[in-house]
């Protein structure tokens, strides 16, 4: 009995001890489990951007060639050699048009020797005419002065004749005379209206060998711009030889052709879906370095302002879109006839909610970006639908409020629920 007290006795000793040792032993165990698991992940730097409403154009960007609205492929209208190009007439060079009755600037012209010699046959043919119809008048009128002597001396032969004066063979007589004055006036009107119409002939011949000599020069219909010169002096020209199956080929092979360099078109095609709300008198923009880009960062220098001219009500045969002509409305231009440009044209602008490019992810043909919620830093994806885009922001019409705040850098390294640290939180202000 006395044993198994002392028994019992020891265990009571002897259990807080095992007890205390068991409690020391999982401490320490759980505190080196403790320090083998990883830290928590300090949260990601990114940067960010604020969704904020603002006012975006929507740009129909497109690619067409610069032509000048006004220009004339000239040329002379007979053959013959060139003899002269007008003083400082050169490619580039500035050329007047009439100034009020006197004909524009001499451009070319051809030997004329045989069509002055012409004119002056004609205009002596001409004054030949007209003194023939002087000669034909005075012949007329003496013709008349005839008429009238023997009406009076038929009239005082039948006076003579009812007193028995003179004889019937008299009478008779006088009456001839008069029928033969009578027919000598039919005729000599006859050869003044022949005359006349001679003298018609011969101003015709007159204009038409002054027309003759005139399609021997060039002169400039209006004030222009040299922009090709096909001929040199000494040169043999025929009309025959210049092609006019198009614009192309006019200016190869004209003698001249003029333009006028202060108001240029350039037509655009642009796809069928966009031309809706497209209107005659919309804004458009000319980039002068058109191969560079669609105007990004362009300074003001490099763009030209223009406005939608025209709008074909027709779909283009070949491509299916539709022709959209634009022209330029200042007035230092800096274009070259046939440069291909790059343009952008105004089709509507609008207030609306807008975020960086660079905030967009996309995943199955779905746009989304990262929100980041303002109380836990933490950020969740939502699907958005992009709308128009002007230059590096996008439209977000639906999906986004104003205030939202979406990762701009560091998206790539982020999944939804991670903590991110905001960089530049200036920016959020600005």
């Amino acid at each position: 009995m006395k044993k198994a007290v002392r028994m019992i006795l020891l265990v009571c000793l002897l259990l807080p001890l095992l007890v205390g040792i068991a409690y020391f032993s999982w401490t320490s165990m759980a505190e080196r489990y403790v320090a083998l698991e990883p830290a928590p992940p300090a949260p990601t730097q990114v940067r960010w951007a604020e969704v904020r409403e603002q006012e975006l154009r929507d740009w129909i960007y497109g690619e067409g060639t610069a032509r000048a609205v006004r220009r004339s492929h000239l040329t002379f209208e007979v053959p013959g050699r060139v003899a002269e190009v007008g003083d400082d007439v050169r490619e580039g060079a500035s050329v007047t048009g009439p100034i009020e009755d006197q004909k524009g600037q001499l451009i070319a012209r051809l030997d004329d020797a045989d069509y002055i010699e012409a004119l002056r046959i004609a205009d002596t043919g001409l004054t030949q005419a007209e003194r023939n119809v002087d000669m034909a008048n005075a012949q007329l009128k003496q013709s008349k002065s005839t008429e009238n002597l023997w009406r009076t001396r038929l009239d005082r032969a039948r006076v003579l004749l009812d007193k028995k004066v003179v004889s019937q063979q008299k009478f008779d007589e006088a009456t001839a005379e008069l029928e033969v004055a009578i027919a000598n006036v039919s005729a000599s009107e006859a050869r003044v209206v022949a005359s006349e119409a001679g003298v018609l002939a011969a101003r015709n011949e007159v204009s038409q060998a002054r027309r003759n000599l005139e399609r021997t020069r060039i002169h400039a219909p209006w004030d222009g711009v040299v922009a090709r010169l096909n001929i040199r002096e000494g040169e043999y020209v025929l009309p025959e030889e210049m092609s006019s199956l198009d614009d192309t080929s006019m200016a190869a092979t004209f003698p001249v052709t003029l333009l006028d360099a202060s108001t240029f078109e350039i037509e655009v095609e642009i796809p069928m879906h966009r031309r809706a709300e497209l209107r005659v008198g919309n804004p458009a923009v000319v980039l002068r370095d058109g191969l560079a880009g669609h105007g990004v960062g362009q300074g003001k220098a490099d763009l030209l302002h223009a406005s939608v001219h025209a709008v074909a009500p027709m779909l283009s045969p070949d491509s299916r879109t539709v022709r959209v002509t634009l022209r330029t409305n200042e007035a230092d231009l800096g274009l070259i006839d046939g440069e291909l440009t790059r343009v952008k044209i105004l089709r509507a602008a609008k207030a609306t909610p807008v975020v960086p490019v660079e905030a967009l992810l996309h995943r199955d043909n779905e746009a989304y970006v990262l929100v980041v919620d303002a109380d836990t830093n933490t950020v969740s994806e939502r699907v958005i639908q992009p709308g128009i885009r002007e230059d590096t922001l996008v439209e977000v019409p639906e999906g986004l409020e104003p205030g939202d705040i979406v990762v701009t850098e560091g998206r790539h390294r982020l999944l939804p629920g991670d903590s991110v640290q905001l960089l530049d939180p200036e920016a959020r202000n600005g």
